[in-house]
């Protein structure tokens, strides 16, 4: 057979390219604004900031917590931004910078982004400062600060009592009205039992009180049923490394119904070299490592305490003692108690910026304004990196 040949065109060279390229470059995205348009919108931010911040240190400014309208005053100054608003995206975008640059200022040192804000504004003047403070000077921060009311009387207190070199603990209570409680002692770290707590959240103990200190963990209310039997209508402290439910469920429900006044206390460390030392400031102590059988130990005699969820404060006469402040708001405050805490919060923190750094007389359109000096030298650093932002914002802003 005879294969017939096929034949096929060979295939034609592509021919030159005609196209031709522009030297000029393509825009894929293009500036939704423009330098003068930016800096329109920062003139018009300074303008809105300026009002707003002289209605506040004025007293003139409120803001809403919650559903209530509450007046302002300095120490709000990170409320009352929230409540700035603006139109255009634009604005919105250079309302976001400043806001995160004084918040961050806010949080790096409370009050240095009020006054970051007055020296972006140019409306703060340091007229003279001093590097060792005095009662009265400390005083003149918080009355800049706090104006009048609740907050700021009780922080003067607290003041005067010694806050700025002792621990202060704020929280909120179900007892009605504001309780301040001054305690001193050794401290033993460690929780009231989660299942005790569970039935009596609020628990908190300041008085003399019978105290147990078990260096093992608690299986069953016989083991302790004669320390309960002969603390009768007192308040026992049990500290133990643990409790076994049966125990704290007893303990609680007996609690609750003020049968017993008794409360298990996990601890984490005893906070003496040797636990028998516990027994020379007046506890009863039991531990296996000892040989003592908890069946048989017997109550001393009352120390003062001051017990909270989280720790212990026992008196020790014979040795340093620590000092704290508790601060607990009542439940007739309402809504209002978490504003009363913050307020107090960043009083108290002016108080120890200002006896630790000194403090500086200011100069603001409506008078004379005093700021703890660590404060201004916060909000100079800031203030130069958010000025350092919005110079290069044009470069940024675009949109795809």
């Amino acid at each position: 057979m005879r294969l017939k040949k096929y034949s096929q065109p060979c295939p034609k060279p592509p021919k030159k390219s005609t196209l031709a390229f522009s030297s000029k470059t393509q825009i894929f995205t293009k500036p939704i604004t423009n330098q003068l348009a930016i800096k329109q919108s920062i003139d018009a931010a300074k303008k809105e900031l300026r009002f707003l911040v002289h209605e506040l240190l004025e007293g003139k400014r409120s803001f809403f917590y919650g559903k209530q309208i509450c007046n302002g005053i300095p120490v709000d100054f990170h409320r009352v931004l929230l409540e700035w608003s603006r139109k255009s995206s634009i604005d919105w975008a250079i309302r976001n910078l400043i806001i995160s640059s004084f918040y961050s200022t806010e949080v790096k040192q409370g009050g240095s982004g009020l006054i970051s804000c007055l020296m972006w504004l140019n409306e703060i003047e340091i007229l003279s400062s001093v590097r060792k403070s005095e009662i009265a000077d400390i005083e003149k921060v918080l009355c800049s600060w706090g104006r009048s009311g609740m907050s700021y009387e009780l922080s003067k207190k607290i003041f005067m009592i010694g806050s700025v070199g002792t621990e202060v603990s704020l929280t909120e209570g179900s007892h009605l009205g504001t309780k301040v409680m001054v305690s001193e002692g050794e401290i033993i770290l460690g929780n009231v039992d989660n299942l005790f707590l569970t039935k009596n959240p609020d628990i908190e103990i300041v008085e003399k009180s019978f105290v147990v200190a078990i260096d093992g963990i608690v299986e069953n209310i016989s083991q302790i049923h004669h320390l309960l039997e002969n603390a009768g209508r007192s308040t026992l402290i049990i500290l133990a490394r643990g409790f076994l439910p049966d125990v704290s469920n007893t303990l609680a429900e007996n609690y609750l119904k003020n049968r017993l006044k008794v409360v298990p206390f996990i601890v984490n460390k005893w906070g003496v070299k040797n636990f028998l030392d516990l027994e020379n400031i007046g506890m009863s102590c039991a531990a296996s490592s000892i040989g003592s059988d908890i069946r048989k130990i017997k109550l001393r005699k009352e120390i003062t305490c001051n017990l909270t969820s989280n720790q212990l404060l026992y008196t020790q006469h014979t040795r340093a003692r620590k000092r704290k402040i508790n601060i607990s708001f009542g439940e007739d405050l309402g809504t209002l108690r978490g504003i009363s805490k913050d307020r107090t919060k960043i009083l108290l923190a002016l108080t120890r910026f200002s006896a630790r750094s000194g403090t500086a007389k200011c100069s603001t359109p409506i008078g004379s304004f005093y700021v703890p000096n660590s404060s201004i030298e916060i909000a100079k650093k800031s203030l130069k990196s958010m000025k350092l932002i919005l110079q290069n914002l044009g470069a940024v802003i675009i949109s795809l």
